[in-house]
């Protein structure tokens, strides 16, 4: 059996213009050393800070309106699954939204970026009718990440994504 190193040094190295054709589509695409402007950076936070309300209203009522000023269609579409799936279990979700510290912020090309966030949220879980609640997290601080597309001159959510729970 080959240890690592031993494949390491039997594994064929990528051919020079490999190399070079990825480090050229690289420049192209806008991840080098361009990086996004302030303005677009304050935009995408800006936009973030918006949405995560709407978001939270959405999961607590059940009414999706006002996330599409923030959400692609694709993302709204999500959020509408996952509160029907909810209803459907005779549950909904009580979300609080309070804070949210910004990691990362990474271009993608020129029209999306890649955001990891710290959010807190309180999450509480309702019984529809009775009103009974089945769970809670109070504090929730989670690890999201996120992908921002420009369109029309402004940036939405594409798409949101838990990457961790950490308390």
């Amino acid at each position: 059996m080959l240890d690592c190193a031993t494949m390491l040094k039997t594994t064929p190295t990528l051919p020079s213009f490999a190399v070079m054709a990825v480090l050229a589509l690289l420049v192209l695409s806008g991840c080098g050393s361009e990086g996004l402007s302030e303005e677009d950076r304050t935009a995408v936070v800006t936009v973030l800070e918006n949405y995560l309300p709407v978001l939270a209203q959405s999961y607590a009522s059940g009414e999706l309106e006002g996330l599409e000023e923030y959400a692609s269609e694709r993302e709204v579409t999500r959020v509408l699954a996952r509160v029907t799936e909810l209803a459907e279990e005779g549950k909904y979700v009580d979300a609080a939204f309070h804070r949210m510290t910004v990691e990362s912020i990474s271009p993608l090309g020129r029209t999306t970026v890649l955001v990891t966030t710290l959010e807190v949220w309180d999450l509480k879980v309702i019984a529809r009718g009775s009103g009974a609640q089945l769970g809670e997290e109070i504090g929730q601080t989670s690890r999201v990440k996120y992908q921002l597309t420009r369109r029309g001159g402004r940036w939405q959510v594409f798409f949101r994504e838990l990457v961790q729970a950490i308390q």
